[in-house]
């Protein structure tokens, strides 16, 4: 029995030693494996822990870029908004200007059109001026020392006709025209010296008729004269223009004779030159 056992632990032995001989590669490699697969877990874990960061920190960009691209997408609708709005105001901007624009055109059409016939009628009123003027000049050579001593002849109202005329025009006018007479009260002056000047143009006009016909009667008698103290058949055949009755002489001959009448010649007087140019119309 002992020596079966000592035989088996032999055998066991032998067994043991050549186990661990063929298989002492084996364990050295699986000791090797074991290190490597301790590295490799280790490496694995840091992996892991690292992918794991990654994973959060890929979860975190994500979510940002999500809120980024949604503030995004209402910023972008809100400059949409704001564009849109602009562009319209932009619009409206632009039509007002156009029509202030349009407005200003017309109103500079209408102030030059305004200008220009402001410079004609200031150009044809100096015209008229310059002519009233030369009038006025030529005027002045024939004024008499008293006209020129005292240009305004002194009133000829009385005292109460004087006093009249201030109680009408201290009253309030009714009609626009007297409203206006005060704006031209300065023209007192030419009036007076302008309806002087007509009166003596009237004046004068009735002088030259009745001269004409003293000249004319003169003519005639210096005919009949001049024929009485011609002899001739045809003197002889009329009426004898010598023969006076009662100062007067009984026939009136027609002044045709070349020896009495004068040539006629074209005069302008002046008092009809001024009468002329005051009753035309006058263009303004």
């Amino acid at each position: 029995m002992a020596k079966v056992s000592k035989e088996l632990w032999e055998e066991f032995k032998s067994t043991l030693n050549a186990y661990q001989t063929t298989t002492a590669d084996k364990r050295k490699e699986f000791d090797d494996l074991k290190t490597k697969d301790g590295k490799a877990a280790k490496e694995i874990d840091m992996q892991m822990r690292k992918l794991q960061r990654i994973s959060d920190n890929l979860s975190a960009v994500k979510s940002k870029i999500a809120q980024t691209t949604r503030e995004g997408d209402e910023r972008v609708s809100k400059l949409k908004e704001e564009r849109e709005s602009l562009i319209k105001h932009f619009q409206d901007l632009k039509g007002q200007m156009n029509e202030l624009r349009e407005q200003a055109r017309e109103r500079l059409t209408k102030l030059t059109m305004q200008s220009n016939q402001s410079l004609k009628t200031m150009k044809r009123q100096t015209e008229v001026a310059e002519k009233v003027i030369k009038f006025a000049e030529m005027c002045r050579k024939l004024e008499t020392e008293e006209e020129k001593v005292l240009p305004f002849y002194p009133s000829t109202l009385t005292e109460e006709e004087k006093a009249d005329i201030t109680a009408a025009l201290s009253d309030s006018p009714a009609f626009d025209l007297t409203k206006n007479m005060d704006d031209y009260s300065q023209m007192d002056n030419f009036w007076k010296r302008f309806n002087k000047g007509l009166l003596e143009s009237h004046a004068l006009e009735r002088e030259k008729v009745e001269l004409m016909k003293e000249n004319q009667r003169l003519r005639s008698l210096l005919k009949q004269y001049l024929d009485g103290i011609s002899v001739n058949d045809e003197v002889l055949r009329q009426l004898n223009p010598l023969f006076i009755v009662n100062e007067a002489a009984q026939m009136s001959v027609p002044v045709t004779e070349p020896r009495v009448a004068r040539q006629k010649k074209l005069i302008i007087e002046a008092a009809t030159a001024v009468r002329t140019m005051h009753h035309a119309p006058l263009e303004y």
